[in-house]
């Protein structure tokens, strides 16, 4: 079990996510439930915009870095070139808030957690699912 949770980086700490407050986990639960998102081996990915990890977009976990990401990279950056040496980490520029540098060390531990769940081969195919990162992540 991947232990990606520890920075204690939640939803409160984002403006932007009030709403999701009034909707109960188990909504979340039966939504990922019914859905299955294949990910692939990322060339059809978009890195920073699609929700790939553990059902939720790079964006979204390090929001507070997004201002230093160049939107050529934010729009056209995929996963499998992202992934590639860590390459994601210098589509940000320019110095980091303390909130940013928290975000950029989450997101760099959800990547991990995604890679642990390849390597463990949770899909025998050699492909992996939005919901495979999800509960290793979880």
């Amino acid at each position: 079990m991947c232990s990606c949770g520890t920075m204690g980086i939640n939803a409160s700490d984002r403006s932007h996510t009030a709403m999701a407050g009034s909707v109960g986990t188990d909504a979340g639960e039966d939504f990922q439930s019914l859905v299955k998102i294949t990910i692939g081996d990322g060339r059809k990915i978009l890195f920073w915009q699609f929700r790939w990890i553990g059902a939720q977009s790079a964006v979204y976990i390090a929001l507070a870095a997004m201002e230093k990401v160049n939107t050529r990279f934010n729009n056209n950056r995929l996963a499998s070139d992202a992934l590639q040496e860590n390459r994601w980490m210098a589509d940000i520029s320019g110095p980091l808030t303390d909130d940013g540098c928290r975000h950029c060390v989450k997101l760099w531990m959800e990547i991990a957690c995604v890679r642990q769940t390849r390597l463990l081969g949770s899909a025998s195919s050699g492909q992996y699912t939005a919901r495979d990162t999800s509960d290793v992540i979880s």
